[in-house]
């Protein structure tokens, strides 16, 4: 029960988090969208279908956005082939702002080609300079009025009455006026960059083809290294030389041939010893009879000395001394 009460609250808390909007995101900075939006589009049919001397300039000799403008729409045409422009879909949730990494302003428009739709994203940074623009004929309106004795307004009005600006607002009017006149705006466009937009049905597939593609390369690197690895064991053919196997099978059969015979020569450790003590035997009572007869003559003199008269060899003597045998002591 406690399961299917847990499971009940979870999918309660989904249903009110799916309910919810997220707030809309604060920008860097003051701007106004609809001018943003205009330069988008002057900057797409600056760019977009250019010849290759133009792309080379650009390129070449440009800044960064015309680097990245037309290169962005030279590879939607010939990698993405977008097809011809048709028109820009700048309906509501089409357009989308947000900010970007340096403080800058992402202005994102979508633009209908014959193909495929292809997303248009352009990074406004703030133009210091034209709030100065906008100062400097402030100051020259006040200075007019003040030399006139009039209000900043009667001055506008009197030189901009008929032209068809909107004076009922100061600062759009003069917004407006340094756009025209100077050709400056208050932002100021840096970078571009130029994305066909894929149906998820095209990314999985083109993401499958991608995998195929690695996989066969990696399997085929596998298989040709394996390949190589197997000829490698007819190297030393081509080149004459024994196969280190065959090299090992003989050492072995020559060290069993040496062991046999070596077995056949040579007699077992019983046999020599039996043949090695008669040797031995005869060595001592051959070579050594004049060591006997020489120690059998001092034991004989010392048994005189002692005893005081002159007996056998194995008389006993006053300390129990008995010879019954003597051996070299190796």
């Amino acid at each position: 029960m406690k399961k299917r009460y847990l499971l009940l609250f979870v999918l309660a808390l989904m249903t009110l988090l799916s309910g919810c909007s997220m707030p809309e995101e604060e920008l860097n900075y003051d701007i106004d969208k609809d001018t943003a939006v205009i330069i988008v589009k002057s900057i797409v049919d600056t760019y977009d279908n250019i010849s290759d001397k133009e792309l080379d300039y650009y390129v070449t000799d440009g800044d960064d956005l015309d680097r990245s403008a037309a290169s962005g729409f030279r590879a939607a045409q010939t990698t993405d082939h977008v097809g011809a422009f048709v028109s820009y879909d700048t309906t509501d949730g089409k357009v989308e702002f947000k900010n970007g990494a340096r403080g800058n302003i992402l202005c994102s428009i979508i633009c209908q080609y014959e193909n495929r739709p292809v997303k248009v994203t352009v990074s406004f940074v703030e133009n210091k300079g034209f709030e100065y623009q906008k100062a400097v004929i402030r100051k020259q309106f006040e200075q007019a009025a003040a030399m006139n004795g009039v209000e900043v307004k009667d001055v506008i009005e009197y030189y901009f009455g008929g032209s068809g600006y909107d004076l009922s607002d100061e600062d759009a009017f003069l917004t407006r006026y340094v756009m025209e006149q100077y050709q400056m705006f208050p932002i100021t466009p840096d970078e571009c960059e130029v994305s066909p937009v894929y149906s998820k049905g095209e990314l999985i597939k083109k993401a499958g083809i991608n995998t195929a593609i690695g996989m066969g390369v990696v399997f085929s690197v596998l298989i040709f290294i394996a390949f190589i690895i197997y000829l490698l064991r007819f190297v030393p053919v081509l080149l004459g030389t024994e196969k280190a196997s065959e090299k090992v099978e003989k050492k072995k059969a020559k060290k069993a041939d040496s062991k046999t015979v070596a077995k056949k020569e040579t007699p077992s450790a019983s046999q020599s010893k039996v043949e090695k003590k008669p040797a031995a035997a005869d060595d001592n009572l051959v070579n050594d009879s004049q060591l006997v007869a020489v120690i059998t003559a001092a034991i004989n003199a010392y048994i005189d000395s002692t005893s005081g008269t002159r007996g056998p060899v194995m008389t006993d003597s006053k300390d129990k001394l008995v010879v019954r045998s003597i051996r070299r002591v190796r």
